[in-house]
């Protein structure tokens, strides 16, 4: 990572007040014509705004400004208010701190300029010379009258933090699988660990790990909050960008498209016999029902219609009727024993969510908090549905009984994260509803001002756009542990799947003879009685 400023200047021996003017106008003239935005914070002698002020743009700031955007930082400062300056000034731009005289320099933190990549240059003017300290190169360049000046080009580089700063970058981060995945013996792997190792190779890393708990815990807020309280320089896994925004963090370009959606109980398996009446919807029934009726009338009237054809004609439609009847019931029958019998009342669609009253929890009030002030209708009314919850026990309990739904994030590559608290059961019986109700970003997250921003950027684009990211999600998923995401898609249990009709499943068609062999026999009984009288 390169920070480069070049300027050529021309000085003289006599350094007069108006010669000091006439030499900081001349070193900065080139560097200015390349910038269109210039910052100035010139608090002492007001020599820098004396010359610039009227002649081109110039933003003002101070200290107590929290975030400002300039190609280039005019600084005339005293030497109080220069550690303030530190925390806002941003990374790998020019920044050049002017002293007027040897007894107004300050005694700068080295280690924290290079923590935070500042590009400043110290350029001292006295009587004789003018001096030039860069910050990160940690070196001093002294020229005399008449000498050419040429600024260094100054390189920040992330492999000598260690050396620099006397401490290793510190990276927060937590057991995520299949992002990041940490053994018991704290051996790593994942997703965005292969990422990130590749990014950062030779750098000083050490891991600040999130322990995990007994109850369902938010681990990334934890992770977001270590690096909003300075104790880590980074924070990989997962992490949305929505969250580091709030906590008024930066992240880099994403690299996990995530669709935020549920996971619900699959279709109830009807029993055996249910095939028999499963063809027939209630509307189904309400017309066999009519047109039953209705041949009893015809009978009724063709028995007292003196005409040869009368009944010959009652019994070509009753024949054609049931004739019918049987077709269609065959067909259905046929269907259902190759294919599962499952009930239809199963949600479909988040508007089924809302219309079934289908209950989800979650650890923290984030998520129903967003989906309330969404501003959308429906997914106000999911918010609405929302319980707090962070026993893992309890939350598989109420997923068994069809209530309950959970909340997930599915990332292009069928990734389906926040269902590592799922038993045995809830991997096999839960499904996805189809379509996305909210879209996020996931990214590395860095503090405000971090000097790593532009090199992440760059990488995580470079790996997203050339499908190494994709790859390594596919070799992932790929793992034995994460073969459960693959019955989200399914809309049945496997056991569901009939590949064969076997006696079992043929169980119906017994009892439906069973019932006519018992009609039958109660016919039977009738004739006799009847003949009796």
């Amino acid at each position: 990572m390169k920070v480069a400023v070049f300027l050529f200047v021309c000085i003289t021996l006599s350094m007069s007040q108006k010669s000091r003017e006439s030499f900081i106008k001349t070193l900065l003239d080139d560097h200015i014509r390349k910038n269109h935005h210039i910052c100035l914070h010139d608090k002492s002698e007001n020599i820098l705004e004396m010359i610039y002020l009227n002649k081109i743009p110039v933003k003002s700031f101070n200290a107590s400004m929290t975030w400002v955007h300039c190609d280039l930082y005019l600084i005339n400062i005293d030497c109080k208010d220069i550690e303030k300056l530190l925390y806002i000034l941003p990374p790998h731009k020019p920044i050049l701190l002017f002293y007027l005289s040897m007894n107004s320099t300050c005694d700068l933190n080295n280690k924290k300029i290079y923590e935070k990549g500042l590009a400043i240059v110290e350029i001292l003017i006295d009587d004789e010379a003018i001096s030039m300290k860069y910050a990160i190169e940690n070196v001093t360049d002294v020229f005399l009258k008449n000498n050419y000046v040429k600024l260094r080009q100054q390189h920040w580089d992330p492999e000598k933090f260690l050396q620099r700063t006397g401490r290793p970058f510190i990276v927060s981060t937590f057991d995520c699988p299949p992002f990041v995945e940490i053994s018991p013996d704290n051996i790593f792997s994942g997703v965005e660990y292969y990422f990130f190792t590749e990014a950062t190779k030779n750098w000083p890393i050490k891991y600040m790990i999130v322990e995990k708990e007994k109850q369902r815990v938010n681990y990334f807020i934890k992770v977001v909050k270590t690096i909003n309280m300075k104790k880590a320089d980074m924070g990989i896994c997962f992490l949305w960008q929505r969250s580091l925004v709030d906590f008024g963090l930066v992240f880099s370009r994403y690299m996990f498209p995530t669709c935020i959606t549920f996971v619900v109980h699959k279709p109830t398996l009807l029993g055996d016999a249910s095939f028999l009446f499963q063809p027939f919807q209630s509307f189904s029934w309400l017309s066999i029902v009519v047109i039953v009726l209705i041949l009893s009338a015809l009978y009724y009237l063709f028995n007292h219609v003196p005409h040869y054809y009368s009944g010959n004609i009652y019994m070509f439609f009753s024949v054609l009727f049931l004739a019918l009847i049987c077709v269609y019931h065959s067909a259905g029958m046929t269907i259902l024993l190759n294919f599962p019998r499952f009930s239809q009342d199963y949600v479909k669609s988040f508007n089924d969510l809302v219309k079934h009253n289908i209950l989800w929890e979650e650890p923290e009030t984030e998520m129903s908090s967003y989906f309330a002030n969404s501003g959308d209708p429906l997914a106000v009314g999911i918010s609405k549905n929302f319980r707090q919850n962070s026993d893992k026990e309890l939350m598989n309990k109420r997923l068994r009984s069809g209530r309950y739904a959970l909340l997930v994030k599915l990332t292009i590559s069928s990734i389906v994260a926040e269902t590592e608290d799922l038993d045995e059961y809830g991997q096999t019986h839960l499904r996805l509803l189809p379509g996305c109700l909210a879209l996020f970003y996931s990214s590395v997250g860095l503090p405000r001002n971090s000097p790593l921003i532009k090199y992440f950027d760059a990488n995580a684009g470079k790996y997203f756009e050339t499908g190494l990211i994709r790859y390594w999600e596919a070799l992932t998923v790929q793992k034995p542990e994460y073969r459960y995401m693959a019955n989200f898609k399914e809309i049945y249990v496997d056991q569901m799947k009939y590949q064969v009709i076997d006696m079992k499943k043929l169980s119906g068609i017994f009892y439906f003879l069973i019932f006519g062999y018992v009609i039958s026999f109660l016919v039977f009984l009738f004739e006799l009685s009847h003949n009796k009288q």
